[in-house]
């Protein structure tokens, strides 16, 4: 019987680059994603649990107020296990902002490098920027100058509701970026981004015109 014959396969390593951007923000950035509170209604609403509860609601209290405000943000280094929502919420919101800082999502950001390729017809598929580039960071840290927060009312299908939102003042951000360049060149990934913050902007309220950004250095 011949003997079977071997063939040698060598699996050549991805070139990867690595960037660290800088940008800032040419306007107010708005930050709020799904707080504690809301996120327990829409889970309990989902699965029937807690329905009659739901219906017959009644104003939410100081400590929901409170949480709802707190949990509205990405923070850097998370919050404490013993937090205490019924603290004064201005006082509590103060001490979290001067011990650590509140965060973009990585996540965010890359969905708004697919929106600058596809408002900008960079290309005819957005998704392949998926096998080109990672945002390293999962939440980027930011850095301002103010932070406020706001408290417009909003028209939706359901009414009108009040809501509050984290402004951010004079604020700059820095996150790192994995790719290759397969298929777009270091420079056509910086212009995507650029475009990106020009037009698409991060954050809540960008078709207002929040969160617009420029790149100020990469690394």
């Amino acid at each position: 019987m011949a003997a079977a014959k071997t063939r040698e396969i060598i699996i050549e390593p991805i070139e990867i680059h690595y960037a660290t951007i800088k940008i800032v923000g040419d306007g107010e950035l708005i930050l709020n994603k799904l707080d504690n509170v809301s996120y327990r209604q829409l889970a309990d609403k989902q699965s029937g649990r807690g329905k009659q509860k739901i219906e017959k609601r009644k104003d939410p209290t100081k400590e929901e107020l409170c949480e709802a405000l707190i949990t509205s943000l990405h923070w850097e280094k998370g919050l404490p296990d013993d937090i205490d929502y019924s603290d004064d919420e201005t006082e509590l919101l103060h001490k979290l902002l001067s011990e650590q800082r509140p965060c973009i999502s990585g996540f965010g950001l890359f969905k708004s490098f697919q929106s600058a390729i596809n408002h900008n017809e960079f290309d005819k598929n957005s998704k392949g920027l998926q096998s080109t580039m990672n945002v390293v960071d999962t939440l980027v840290p930011v850095n301002y100058v103010e932070h406020y927060v706001r408290e417009p009312i909003i028209s939706s299908f359901n009414g009108t509701f009040w809501t509050r939102q984290h402004t951010f003042k004079g604020w700059s951000a820095e996150f790192t970026i994995s790719y290759n360049e397969n298929r777009y060149s270091t420079e056509q990934i910086i212009n995507i981004i650029k475009y990106a913050g020009f037009g698409e902007g991060i954050g809540s309220g960008r078709g207002s015109g929040y969160g617009r950004y420029h790149i100020e250095e990469v690394k």
